[in-house]
């Protein structure tokens, strides 16, 4: 039989009956040790997601890839980000948004759906994104 490592994060370190140890305790007693040691251990609670941190370097390359055209909606895919989070990163670094709906555009969309046009088409031609459109009519 091989060898096992257990490897227990410092804050858990002290406690016994912390989730890590109990599952591999319990599984050793079940004989399911090889299901634990592939599966992992630890659940997030539901409802909650997973955070991801952004770095220095990350909120540098929001700013860089922003004021290179890249939109809100593009960045937050390329980074894995949400829209939102990406906007407060970029206001947060001094970066003036772009983009504010003007009126010419705002006409423009209007006549274009007047005369049958459908969001996705509004936006391709306004190079905006279809709920932009969409709210704006």
């Amino acid at each position: 039989m091989g060898i096992i490592i257990l490897v227990v994060a410092p804050t858990e370190a002290p406690s016994i009956n912390s989730q890590p140890l109990f599952a591999l305790q319990t599984a050793l007693h079940k004989g399911e040790i090889a299901k634990v040691l592939r599966g992992a251990v630890r659940h997030a609670p539901p409802g909650t997601q997973h955070v991801k941190q952004v770095t220095p370097a990350v909120r540098e390359q929001l700013v860089a890839d922003y004021r290179a055209g890249l939109g809100i909606y593009e960045l937050g895919r390329k980074h894995g980000l949400h829209r939102y989070t990406v906007a407060q990163h970029l206001t947060a670094a001094g970066v003036v948004m772009r983009r504010t709906i003007t009126a010419t555009e705002r006409s423009r969309a209007q006549e274009l759906y007047l005369s049958g046009a459908t969001y996705a088409e509004i936006a391709r031609q306004l190079k905006r994104d279809p709920a932009t459109v969409k709210k704006m009519l």
